[in-house]
């Protein structure tokens, strides 16, 4: 993995739902929405609703997952522009790619090109280039690769979060 620079896996949340993960771990979609974790949600309600149709290596719901991202810097983290102050960035150990029930993509699940991968050999296969480039504008049709994310089922437990990053003093 450090081939590919990853050092971290990451998870953006709303600051107001980190004593949740704190005691919880990262739920799945569907668990935190069941429980009444998720205070305030900064997800995409388009993707989100693409994300209720099944995966295919283990056909489960697409939002049985924790969702993880390859880069922190994102196209989703930018559409949250203005909530910046109150996002949390959690770094999540990289080997969880070494469990059971994780798999890879290389873009956001939810395009329809999207190549679904379990097997870590398979991260030769993702666009590197993009998606550890600190900016996208400059390769726009290249974009959707820094969507590539991890997607664990059926949780994160705690003790695999080993950093909480904020933009801002009053946030951390």
């Amino acid at each position: 993995m450090d081939e590919f620079n990853i050092d971290y896996l990451y998870h953006m949340t709303h600051k107001d739902n980190l004593n949740n993960i704190l005691q919880n771990g990262l739920e799945s979609h569907n668990v935190a929405r069941e429980r009444h974790m998720i205070k305030v949600d900064i997800a995409d309600n388009v993707v989100n609703d693409r994300k209720k149709r099944k995966e295919l290596i283990y056909n489960r719901s697409l939002h049985d997952y924790v969702p993880l991202y390859f880069n922190p810097k994102n196209p989703m983290l930018y559409k949250r522009k203005k909530l910046q102050d109150d996002i949390v960035i959690l770094s999540i150990d990289k080997n969880i790619l070494k469990q059971k029930n994780v798999f890879f993509t290389d873009r956001n699940i939810v395009f329809k090109s999207t190549k679904i991968f379990k097997n870590l050999n398979d991260l030769y296969e993702l666009e590197w280039k993009y998606i550890n480039n600190e900016y996208w504008t400059e390769y726009e049709d290249r974009k959707r690769f820094k969507y590539a994310e991890v997607l664990v089922f059926p949780k994160t437990l705690t003790s695999t979060i080993k950093k909480i990053f904020s933009n801002n003093e009053q946030t951390k």
